[in-house]
């Protein structure tokens, strides 16, 4: 749906719908802000006492704030994608996961690892919640509802991974993606990747 106008607040001469935190730009600390909105509104009041973040948050305008406006959020952001920390280094430092394209059905996407154990074979976790649980020295970010692999590393320790996005993604629907690499340095013999977070539009 389109952004409804009542949820835009103007401050000198920048539209603010969804920054939740006036800081200039939607980013991932507003997606994390409307988070806490969502279970403890009462917390973000505290963060944000002089700043209307329920206004420019309702960003479909209907009163409410929901998994709608999640999803009209992430399209206000430069790419949808968070990082969300947790990773655990191996031979070349903490392996890393960025994310790029849309999460809209049949758009192009795709994720990068990089710094990983070269030739190392990886698995990437696929899930729709966040757990953030201790898991072999780092955090395992979501209980996976799909593991892809195991896919060798290249010769550098990267891997790209493309596609189309599939159907089935609902308007504010959470994607959470981590990889885990064979890596013999590593504590328990596995390095893992930052978490990735991305948001259905």
């Amino acid at each position: 749906p389109p952004l409804n106008t009542t949820a835009r607040i103007f401050h000198g001469g920048l539209n603010r719908t969804g920054d939740l935190d006036a800081s200039g730009g939607v980013d991932c600390d507003d997606v994390a802000l409307f988070e806490l909105g969502l279970v403890d509104p009462a917390a973000v009041d505290l963060a944000q006492p002089d700043w209307p973040w329920r206004i420019v948050g309702d960003i479909d305008g209907n009163g409410l704030l929901d998994e709608r406006d999640l999803g009209q959020l992430g399209q206000l952001m430069p790419e949808p994608w968070c990082s969300l920390g947790g990773a655990v280094g191996g031979a070349l430092g903490a392996p890393t996961l960025d994310g790029s394209g849309s999460l809209e059905e049949g758009t192009p996407v795709s994720v990068q690892l990089a710094n990983a154990q070269p030739f190392g074979l990886t698995w990437i976790l696929i899930g729709l919640e966040e757990i953030s649980s201790p898991f072999l020295g780092g955090t395992l970010i979501t209980d996976p509802i799909a593991v892809v692999g195991p896919v060798p590393a290249s010769a550098t320790g990267t891997l790209d991974l493309a596609g189309s996005t599939p159907a089935g993604l609902l308007a504010g629907q959470l994607l959470y993606l981590q990889f885990w690499v064979e890596d013999v340095t590593a504590p328990f013999g596995f390095a893992g990747t930052n978490g990735l977070k991305g948001i259905a539009p």
